[in-house]
Order: C-alpha cells, then structure tokens, then sequence
C-alpha cells in the first residue's frame, strides 16, 4: 500500500519522503507479514534526477528488508496471528543477516560514473574490489554491471594527484556516483581561430606540483584534445615548455567539483619572445555538454600596391594600382565516427593602370568538401570527396596592339574577330569543373610540426566548359614573321573516371617562423592512363608582425584536355589578415 511518493522543498533540507506498507497473505488471504515505512531522506541538489535516485534507493533499502523477513517466515515456519501493528514493531531488520539473504540470491548492481566532458575522449578509470579481487578499468558514462560490494575508483593521471572514491555498489540497484572532481580540456588556437599544436604544462598551484603535460591538436590531426580529470582547486598552467616560476606564457583556473571546464590559450606559434596571446573561459566557448559539434572559421587576406613613375617625360606620370583579396571561410564538422571539413575560398584581384581601363587580375572561387568515416582511430577509414572549382567574372585576355582571332570547333573555323585587342576566353561560372572520390584515408605521421596523410580511392572529374577558349601557342605568321591571327579553339565537355590518389601536408618550422600546406592530387583515368590529371599546390607563409604575413604560392597542374604541357602558376605578396 503506498500513501506517499513526495518530494520535499526547501532551501535548508530538501528531501524526498516515502510512505508505503508491504504485506504478504497466506492462501485464506490473511496478513501474516507487515513491513511500513515512512521515511525522509536528504538529496544533494534538489533536480528531480537527484529525487527519483533517492525514492528508487528507499524503495529499493526496503524492499529487501520486507524480503528478508520474508524468508525468514518460510524458514523458520513461524506463522504470525497477532495484531499486526505490535508484529510489525517487533521486528526489526537488525535480528536479520542482511548479507547472508544478499548472497544467497547472488544479487547484482550496476555502477556509473559520469562523464562531465560529455567527449568521446573522456579516460578510462580503474575500478578495485575491496572484498573481492574485482580489478578492471571502465568507461565514464558507460554503466557497469557488479556483484555488490564496496569498491574504489581511481582517477586521474597515474601521479600523486589520482583521486581515489569509494564507493557501495547495491543490489538491484543503480549507484550514480556524485563527482569529487572537474574535468578540464585545453584548446589552443591562434588568432585566426585555428587549432595550433603546442605543447602545454599543467602545475597544483598550491605546491608547484607537476600534474602532466600533452600536445594540443590541430584540425588536420583529426584528433580530440586529451580530458584531464583534476582534484578541485587552482591550476597553474604553461605553453611552449615554460616554467612554472619563468612568468611568461602562462594563466591559472580554479577548478571546481562536478564541473567540466573548457579552457581556451590563443597564442602565435611563431611569436620571438613569448607564444601567450590570451587565455580564459572564453563567452563563446560553452560547456561541452551544451554545444554542438560543429564549429567554423572566417578569414579575410587582403593585398594593396600603388606605385608611380615618371620614367617617360618629366611631367607624365604613369600610376599602377594592383588589389589582391581572398576570402577563406573553413567549417569542421565532428563525431566520435565522423569528420567533416568543408573549405571556401575566393580570390579576386584587381589592376589598373595609365590609359588603361580597370581589369579583373585574379578570379578563383573553390569549395572542398571531405567527408571521413573513421574505422581505425581518428584519420584512418574511408573518405568522401567532392570538390568545386570555378570563377564569378568573364576573363579576357589583352593584347598590346589589335590583331585578328580565329576561333576554331573541332578543327573547323566557327567565328572570326578582326582589328581587337582583347577577347573573352570564358564566360562567368564556366569552366566549371567538379571533382568527387571515396576512398581509404591514412595517416602517415602526425607529429609535433606536422601531418600527412594519404587518399587512395576512385575518382571523378567534369568539365563543363560553355564555349571557353584555349588559345594555340604559336600565332599563324606570314614569311616576314609577321602576325596575321591568333588561333583559339573551343574546348569541349569532358568526363573523366579513374583512380586517384592524393597526398595532404601541413608543416610548421617556428625558427623561420614558416608554415607550409602542400596537396598533391593525381587522376589516372582507366581508358587512357597517359592522360592523367595532376595537380601539385604549395603555400608558404612566414608570419613578420601580428595579421601581417609574406605570403608565397607555388602551383604546377598537368591536364591534356586544357594543355598538352605542366602549367606553373607563382605568386608572392605581402598580406594582411583580418579573422572574424
């Protein structure tokens, strides 16, 4: 019979409260046994969680006291007939071996040990057996069936600051283990908001204590940043192999019990004197449990160059105007399973100069998308790839004086264009070129300044072209020498399938304060392998001043259907970034 179930407010002893009977009946359906119970009992913080953990615990303390006495009528035979309050009063569950029942009906509990970082990376903690040899590691979050007992759980790093709980695992019961302890993940980024590696330090401020250190991750890597599980208290931490006593590089955080922390260091990897740029709990970093696994970054490079001379005549001054832009938008998408990165980047340059109208220099527009289901750890399992490559404005090519243009179609003349000094090669969008692949994905080395890592799969390539010009490399010349026409030809739709292979890497050289990417992409087609389509991309960075950097491009790409020969394209500027 249950008179209540009710949970108690208050400020100074919340509580939950349970007011029931159990009866058991022989066959003419008279009681013969009564336990009651009427109890109140504190909770820890009031959330229904916390409430229906302690009725459940209640019911269930109770239920095996009724149980007890139980069997102990059948075993003894002893009938009760009296009144049943006086029975009831009578029997208490002292004059019964509690353990003894237990035992004997080889009952079974279940252990949990929350997982504040709510990360697929939180570590893995030891569980010992007080009164048994019980001694293996379990998973935070995970639920652990145990034989009843008293057992300690220890956590932490493997030092001195392991935090060590003991805790009764009932049976028939679910014991959620309330947390001593915080757990803390370090992010380190840059100013741009991508992820730096970096080495950082960890000290108890209270004693200088060394708790650990790691290698923060990139976005390349792959990986997750390492979950500490620390005592409370405050913690002294450093970046690059500072001191704990050398007062640079370096911030503190109070770590307080049951809570999980995310704790953001910017820094300049390749900073002279220190690396520290700020450190906190930043407002836009909440807590893990809250938010989503997605996560995007916004850059804008900007190039400016205006020069002037009087090199022609003393009073004619002829001005250039050069304006180099990019716009590099990344989005990181990641599961315990999953990894996405999807990447937009537009250039557009700009010139002008004397008696000459403004001209559109640089127009390239790219979005990578790669898709990672991870088998083998993080980097390592099948990939999914499907990139775009274009422009938004017409391209013209100019000449220095007006020539004749011959346009051809399959070798035959469609258009002729006389006395011009320029010619639309492509319409806007077009080419439009679009590549997808799946594959397996490796990492062949992730180390402290760098990653590598290795696609080898099924690839394809589109080629829409809208009636885009390649111009012929050698003009139509009479026996003088002189130029009667250019020559163009229209360049045709293609589709191509094969096998593709590629090779990404990032490397970092602080002493030279450089930083290098380089893809190299390979589609072998299957019925013409010598027609191969090959792409070779290299930047180099070296960082002068904060958001002011030497930028260097290195690109050589081979494909037949566009030129018969490797095409090098190079640049070199200095840039300055703005990251929002």
């Amino acid at each position: 019979f249950i008179a209540n179930i009710e949970q108690i407010h208050s400020e100074s002893f919340p509580s939950a409260h349970v007011k029931m009977d159990f009866y058991l009946r022989n066959s003419k359906q008279k009681i013969v046994i009564v336990h009651r119970v009427n109890r109140d009992v504190p909770v820890n913080d009031n959330t229904m969680n916390s409430v229906v953990q302690t009725m459940t615990e209640i019911i269930s303390e109770e239920y095996d006291k009724f149980l007890i006495k139980v069997d102990d009528y059948f075993i003894n035979g002893v009938e009760i007939t009296n009144e049943i309050p006086k029975l009831v009063n009578e029997v208490t569950t002292d004059n019964y071996d509690l353990e003894v029942f237990e035992t004997r009906e080889n009952l079974m509990g279940e252990l949990i040990v929350p997982n504040l970082s709510q990360s697929d990376n939180a570590p893995s903690l030891r569980v010992m057996g007080l009164e048994t040899d019980y001694d293996q590691s379990i998973q935070m979050g995970v639920v652990k069936t145990l034989p009843r007992g008293t057992y300690t759980l220890h956590l932490g790093q493997g030092q001195e600051t392991d935090i060590i709980e003991s805790v009764d695992v009932k049976p028939k019961y679910r014991t959620i283990v309330k947390p001593s302890w915080g757990c803390l993940t370090i992010n380190i980024i840059d100013q741009s908001k991508t992820k730096v590696r970096m080495q950082y330090d960890i000290y108890h401020a209270e004693d200088n204590g060394s708790v650990g250190f790691d290698m923060s991750v990139t976005d390349d890597a792959g990986e997750e940043n390492r979950v500490w599980v620390l005592k409370k208290g405050r913690y002294f931490i450093t970046v690059n192999g500072a001191a704990y006593y050398s007062y640079i590089d370096f911030t503190t955080i109070d770590i307080a019990a049951n809570k999980n922390y995310v704790l953001t260091l910017v820094v300049d990897p390749l900073g002279a004197n220190s690396k520290l740029v700020g450190a906190g709990i930043h407002p836009q970093e909440v807590d893990l449990n809250e938010t989503s696994r997605y996560s995007s970054q916004n850059a804008f490079h900007l190039n400016f160059n205006l020069s002037s001379n009087n090199n022609t005549a003393e009073k004619d001054f002829e001005q250039s105007l050069n304006l180099s832009s990019q716009f590099d938008k990344k989005m990181i998408y990641e599961t315990d399973r999953l990894d996405y990165e999807g990447r937009v980047i537009w250039d557009l340059g700009l010139s002008k100069a004397s008696k000459q109208d403004m001209q559109i220099s640089n127009d390239n527009f790219k979005i990578n998308n790669t898709l990672i289901f991870n088998l083998w750890g993080k980097g390592t399992g099948l990939y999914g790839r499907y990139n775009v490559k274009s422009h938004f404005f017409q391209k013209f090519e100019y000449y220095d004086e007006p020539y004749t243009m011959m346009i051809y179609n399959n070798g035959n003349v469609a258009d002729s264009l006389h006395s011009v000094d320029k010619v639309k090669i492509n319409n806007a969008i077009f080419p439009l070129e679009m590549r997808e692949g799946f594959g397996l994905n490796y990492r062949i080395n992730n180390g402290q300044y760098g990653n590598v890592n290795f696609r080898l799969g099924i690839g394809w390539q589109q080629d829409f072209y809208n009636s885009a010009l390649n111009r012929r490399e050698d003009p139509e010349e009479n026996e003088e020498g002189e130029i009667l026409y250019y020559m163009y030809d229209e360049l045709e739709d293609s589709t191509t399938q094969g096998v593709e292979t590629a090779i990404i890497a990032n490397f970092t050289i602080p002493k030279l304060r450089l930083t290098w990417s380089s893809t190299v992409d390979l589609l072998i087609p299957i019925k013409h392998p010598d027609e191969m389509v090959f792409d070779f991309d290299n930047i180099f960075n070296i960082k002068l001043i904060n958001n002011v950097s030497w930028d260097v491009k290195v690109n050589m790409g081979y494909d037949k259907a566009v030129k018969d020969y490797m095409i090098y394209e190079t640049s070199s500027f200095i840039r300055l970034s703005y990251f929002f």
